[in-house]
């Protein structure tokens, strides 16, 4: 599993929550996804809990892969395993038209799963993030 590290800025403080705009990245362009992470003009906004983070701090957001394959997994393949699930009962049930119907019902199950998952898991903390405030490496650090 590879470690992440992006850095991003406090530009705000509601209800307990830090409002953080990630510096989007490189891997943030490639990404099917990347208009609907909470993405702003500047980058996306992540929501965290403010412990003595203020406003205008610059900050470090580290994570792993494994949440971005999870939610990637998530995203992609459970739409699509439920959408051929739901086709595949209903042509059993009546034939093309049953495969046509079950084929939506099943796609629109699974996207409600991922929804569902998504925000369980924000909220049970699934998606490991450690929000730390930023601090530049001494000048002793960048001598080889």
């Amino acid at each position: 599993m590879r470690r992440e590290t992006e850095h991003g800025m406090v530009v705000g403080i509601r209800g307990g929550f830090a409002q953080i705009r990630v510096t989007p990245s490189s891997e943030c362009n490639a990404c099917a996804l990347k208009r609907r992470c909470h993405t702003g003009e500047d980058g996306p906004v992540l929501h965290w809990p403010a412990n003595g983070l203020e406003v205008g701090q610059e900050v470090v957001i580290r994570t792993t892969s494994a949440p971005r394959l999870l939610g990637a997994g998530l995203v992609y393949l459970v739409p699509l395993v439920a959408m051929l699930l739901g086709a595949a009962v209903g042509n059993l049930h009546s034939g093309d038209p049953g495969a046509l119907v079950g084929c939506g019902v099943g796609l629109a199950a699974g996207a409600f799963v991922v929804v569902l998952v998504g925000r369980i898991g924000t909220r049970r903390g699934w998606w490991r993030l450690a929000v730390e405030p930023f601090s530049p490496p001494k000048s002793a650090d960048l001598t080889p």
